[in-house]
């Protein structure tokens, strides 16, 4: 990195020899300099740098760049998923909530958001929430709703995701409403779309195609 300083991705390994070492500090020290608090940084890049430092179990270094990260992009799904992962493995009580809930209100019928709801009212003492939503998520939810791709392409943006059944009933016909939002988070395009009933274990491929030229993000609700 004295040689080469912009080889960012080499930051993750020094982190992890250095985690290797006991050096928590240093793998801390690591990340900031090259992604330094006090300068604006593309979020896609800071959200590409928590990914590394997770990876090399730097928890701490982590949560932090994906905080700026998301106070950038406040409804990016991915990098709150990550967050909260985050502050699981921190168990930070105080933060994790927040994020699970924010995480829900962009992506409700996922298994991956309910445990981290889950968890988060775990780390809080509150078992009644937190069996809630395990049993939400473990066996009480019809549909899972996994997006797996949202990029743009030559005539606006498009979405891909997958609807499944991973009960042992048919599932009732479910509508859902997708927004896309800009930069400033707010709805530029909305699409309702309907998931026919699925048989047990059951799957139903999604995809949306919306124009635009400036979205970032998206969030859905059942409607």
């Amino acid at each position: 990195l004295e040689a080469y300083p912009q080889t960012t991705d080499a930051v993750p390994g020094l982190a992890t020899l250095y985690l290797q070492s006991g050096r928590l500090s240093d793998a801390n020290a690591a990340f900031d300099a090259i992604y330094p608090p006090d300068r604006k940084i593309d979020p896609e890049v800071i959200i590409e740098a928590g990914k590394g430092a997770m990876r090399a179990n730097a928890y701490a270094v982590g949560t932090r760049l994906l905080e700026r990260a998301v106070a950038q992009r406040p409804y990016d799904r991915d990098a709150l998923t990550d967050l909260g992962n985050g502050y699981q493995a921190l168990r930070d009580s105080a933060h994790l909530l927040p994020v699970a809930q924010r995480l829900q209100a962009i992506d409700p019928l996922n298994r991956t958001t309910l445990r981290l709801v889950a968890a988060g009212w775990d780390l809080r003492g509150q078992r009644d929430s937190a069996q809630k939503y395990r049993d939400l998520a473990e066996t009480r939810l019809q549909i899972e709703i996994t997006i797996s791709d949202f990029r743009a392409d030559s005539t606006g943006y498009v979405l891909q995701g997958v609807a499944t059944n991973g009960t042992t009933s048919p599932t009732p016909v479910q509508r859902l409403t997708f927004e896309f939002l800009d930069a400033n988070g707010r709805a530029q395009v909305t699409q309702a779309i309907e998931i026919p009933q699925l048989p047990p274990q059951g799957a139903q491929p999604i995809q949306l195609r919306v124009p635009g030229t400036a979205l970032v993000a998206w969030r859905y609700r059942p409607s």
